[in-house]
């Protein structure tokens, strides 16, 4: 996975360009970790894993439900 990313999709990670602006956002961009609201859905996802009930995630786009599934998996 990438650790750091472009907000606004609009730089291409392959170009020159691309890569010297991933370089400055190592240098000042820290790691991506799951915030708040992302642990607690993660929490209450495995709650339900493990009792077998069915999983529906449906809020808003951009609060992070990849990155639960993964959390999850």
């Amino acid at each position: 996975f990438q650790q750091w990313t472009d907000p606004n999709g609009m730089i291409d990670p392959w170009s020159d360009e691309g890569q010297a602006w991933l370089q400055n956002m190592m240098e000042k961009m820290e790691l991506l970790q799951p915030q708040w609201h992302q642990l607690m859905g993660i929490y209450c996802m495995l709650e339900h894993v493990f009792e077998g009930k069915l999983i529906l995630l449906t809020d808003r786009v951009g609060l992070g439900k990849m990155l639960q599934v993964l959390g999850v998996v």
